[in-house]
């Protein structure tokens, strides 16, 4: 845990529980406590912290709930004997691992730490730790939990204040891979390309916002979209084969999903020389992958075969720092053992991974067909 003022910080403490489970035993599992000096004027207290969290081999004596419970005593215990005055915010935040859905065990926490409930800002994301949409928290059966809060503790704040809390999905400003960018890893399904910061989504605490002034932008956006050949105007289908090829026909193209963030969504923002996933929007299953006989792209079951190494370029001298819009043209970069090549068609119209010069690859003009927020917010 860490805490980073602008202001200056007057006393800093880190204090390790004395009651943790499993691995967390060996890990000094605790708290940071520090009191800052608000615009250099009004103390403010503010406590970091880190929870035992689930599903840990070693914790079968108490459990971890019982382990968490104990270490919320001990919070409000130390926060008890500073004996901080009511005139004095004190602000409690961080990974509590404790779900806000699980009403008794939230009740409880709220309880133990005489903390105000945040109010929640309705364009909030309704979870903090969300494995439907965030690949490095990804698990078979997608449990979603909102663990994560900044709370204020009671009698420590104007009686005219509503305190509310906000979930974001913020993006990292460059992509980066799971598991790095060196070849060994190309072939490696677990190195997705991704733009997250981090597995938990980062939480805003502030006050007194009227509904005016909350910001309308939504998360996690799916776009679906089409794609169509810049000279001939051929539509881009998958065959009965699921063999990527090209038709006269510009009524059934198929619809694809398009992500830079490993799972079936764009997050706004899709940009030049970013490696995607290709996604059959009919079939959310279904990744493009590469067949070394003839290397012909085939949509294939599972995102272990899904190729995540192709590059989206835009082309004829369109800005490439802009967000890909409907309509801009653009090929597709395939990075193979031997070296990049550029995706165009063979003799029977099928894609396939065939030039290294990008002058014969394939162009695309990109048609969007539909865009919806894929994440639930408490608007939803």
């Amino acid at each position: 845990v860490m805490i980073l003022s602008k202001w200056p910080i007057q006393y800093k403490l880190q204090y390790f529980y004395r009651n943790a489970c499993s691995a967390h035993t060996f890990v000094r599992t605790g708290f940071v406590y520090v009191k800052i000096l608000y615009n250099n004027k009004y103390v403010v207290h503010v406590l970091g912290t880190h929870l035992q969290p689930t599903n840990f081999r070693g914790c079968y004596l108490y459990g971890e709930s019982v382990i968490r419970e104990r270490q919320l005593q001990e919070i409000r215990q130390f926060l008890n004997e500073r004996n901080i005055s009511k005139n004095e915010l004190v602000f409690l935040m961080g990974d509590f691992n404790i779900d806000r859905y699980h009403i008794k065990q939230y009740r409880r926490m709220l309880e133990i730490l005489n903390v105000i409930e945040p109010i929640y800002y309705p364009n909030s994301i309704q979870y903090s730790w969300d494995s439907a949409y965030n690949l490095m928290t990804w698990t078979p059966n997608h449990v979603n939990e909102l663990l994560d809060y900044i709370f204020i503790l009671k009698d420590h704040k104007s009686e005219h204040w509503l305190w509310y809390n906000l979930i974001t999905d913020r993006l990292a400003i460059e992509q980066w891979h799971l598991l790095g960018t060196n070849s060994s890893k190309i072939y490696n399904n677990k190195n997705v390309p991704i733009m997250e910061l981090s597995d938990h989504y980062p939480v805003v605490g502030f006050s007194n916002l009227t509904l005016l002034e909350w910001p309308q932008e939504q998360f996690g956006i799916i776009t679906i979209i089409q794609f169509r050949t810049k000279e001939t105007n051929e539509s881009l289908i998958i065959n009965e084969q699921r063999y990527l090829t090209l038709i006269r026909d510009n009524n059934n193209g198929t619809s694809f999903l398009v992500t830079n963030n490993g799972t079936p969504r764009r997050n706004r923002c899709l940009k030049s020389e970013q490696y995607v996933l290709l996604i059959d929007a009919n079939a959310q299953n279904y990744y493009l992958s590469l067949i070394s006989n003839g290397r012909k792209l085939k949509m294939k079951y599972g995102r272990e075969y899904a190729n995540r190494y192709v590059k989206i370029i835009k082309m004829d001298g369109q800005n490439t720092s802009e967000c890909i819009e409907s309509n801009d043209i653009i090929v597709f970069q395939i990075r193979l053992a031997i070296g990049d090549y550029y995706i165009t068609t063979n003799h029977q119209q099928q894609l396939c991974a065939c030039t290294r010069n990008i002058t014969q690859a394939k162009q695309f003009i990109l048609y969007e067909i539909e865009r919806k927020n894929a994440i639930k917010t408490f608007l939803s």
